[in-house]
């Protein structure tokens, strides 16, 4: 990016990231304003320090820092809190390239995992006004350098707007095999108050998740919790449809995407002891179950910790198999999971069409195109009886691409600020209760 095309503002940030850098030994990277920060458990530690949250480091080991040691460290907790206050809305996901062998579904392919993270991330700025925090917690390094290099191409004014941090996987010691369990590292998504020490709250979202709407409503959700809720987070029918798992709320609970309040969660207390360790308590003593089925059990019997949302906010395959939808009508569907390698396997041909078309979609381009690419693909699931049972749900179309068509009409007109200030004040449609 040209310097000199640069407001003054971003100049500045860009300057003292690039001095502080240099004061600190550590390489930073700039991306435009996605500098891609040194590890963010740096900056954890520099937070748990000066303001004692979470695990924080000791006294000790403050005592044998050095004044300029302890400079630096203020100077990249300062540095935090200008992040935090130009990207209030911070989004967590896990990226993992682990040694799991492919399996003949296409669920352990890491490739699967990065086109997911790239569409997941390009739906989010794309449908929405605002900026965000990234913090994508990897396994290494390398595998989060590959995440940001899918982004490079992207034209300034949507790469502008995410803020890119990495965070570390965390899961209890000599507990190594949750790594292996299911799916790679599905479990770290419940340790992430640990991983993230110095995090008050965010949004989580797997990377097979999509955004067909505004975001923002997911913050609205999250800063609406009442103590002592922890957990603002969406349905998984499934669950009501198999009757022998037991499960939270009224259909089920889906782990995919949900806001945690992380300091809640820090300060949880059972007879089991602290929050992690009671996620092991009732992994251990469910030792078939998932991480989705362990979070499940633990919220039925601790219902006071959760606000359900609607499926506005999470809609999964397993909403259609009701055959007729219980919402989103009027709303339209914001986000959409597609769990169990959904998007890649041919099982809802639905959901696989809008994220192929996501997928392949440029930024910048008319959501004329992306509208007219799926009418087509729609059209072709009907008339092919493609494997879907979304396809047999009255209106799915126009529920699931009701934002899509709002923006191409507006575009048609010439204009998209009535639909950017209507992202901005998206509102939720009334969520379900507990």
């Amino acid at each position: 990016m040209n310097s000199s095309s640069m407001p003054t503002d971003r100049k500045q940030m860009y300057r003292k990231r690039r001095q502080l850098s240099t004061d600190n030994g550590e390489n930073w990277e700039g991306r435009g304003l996605n500098i891609n920060t040194t590890s963010y458990v740096l900056l954890n530690q520099v937070g748990d320090a000066l303001v004692n949250n979470g695990e924080s480091l000791s006294k000790q080991k403050l005592s044998n820092k050095s004044n300029e040691q302890l400079q630096g460290d203020k100077n990249l907790y300062s540095l935090q809190e200008k992040i935090t206050s130009r990207f209030p809305r911070t989004l967590v996901t896990i990226v993992c390239n682990t040694d799991q062998k492919p399996d003949p579904h296409l669920r352990n392919i890491f490739q699967r995992q990065l086109n997911q993270t790239k569409t997941m991330l390009k739906s989010l700025v794309y449908f929405s006004s605002s900026s965000f925090r990234v913090i994508v917690v990897t396994e290494s390094q390398k595998t989060y350098d590959q995440v940001l290099s899918q982004l490079e191409d992207w034209p300034e004014r949507y790469r502008s707007r995410l803020h890119f941090e990495r965070g570390e996987i965390w899961i209890p010691k000599q507990e190594n095999i949750l790594m292996e369990v299911w799916r790679p590292c599905s479990w770290p998504k419940l340790f992430l108050h640990e991983a993230l020490p110095s995090l008050d709250a965010a949004i989580y979202a797997d990377t097979d998740i999509l955004f067909l709407g505004p975001a923002e409503g997911l913050w609205d959700a999250l800063e609406g919790l009442q103590e002592p809720q922890a957990f603002a987070i969406g349905q998984d029918p499934l669950y009501d449809r198999h009757k022998h798992r037991r499960y939270a709320g009224t259909v089920g609970l889906s782990a995919g995407l949900f806001g945690a309040n992380f300091t809640r969660l820090r300060s949880f207390k059972s007879e089991h002891g602290g929050y992690s360790d009671t996620i092991m308590h009732y992994k251990k003593n469910n030792k078939n179950s998932h991480d989705q089925d362990t979070l499940n059990v633990l919220l039925a019997d601790y219902p006071e910790m959760f606000h359900e949302l609607s499926p506005q906010w999470m809609f999964c395959p397993s909403h259609c198999l009701q055959g007729v939808l219980p919402c989103c009508l009027d709303t339209g569907v914001n986000v959409i999971h597609g769990f169990d390698a959904t998007f890649v396997r041919g099982v809802e041909m639905v959901f696989q069409v809008i994220y192929e078309a996501l997928l392949d979609f440029d930024l910048g381009s008319q959501a004329s195109l992306l509208r007219e690419r799926l009418d087509k693909e729609f059209f072709r699931v009907d008339r092919l009886a493609l494997s879907s049972a979304c396809r047999r749900v009255m209106g799915i179309q126009a529920i699931l691409t009701k934002h899509i068509r709002d923006l191409a009409d507006l575009e048609g007109k010439g204009s998209t600020e009535w639909y950017n200030e209507k992202k901005t004040k998206t509102k939720n449609e009334p969520l379900t209760k507990e």
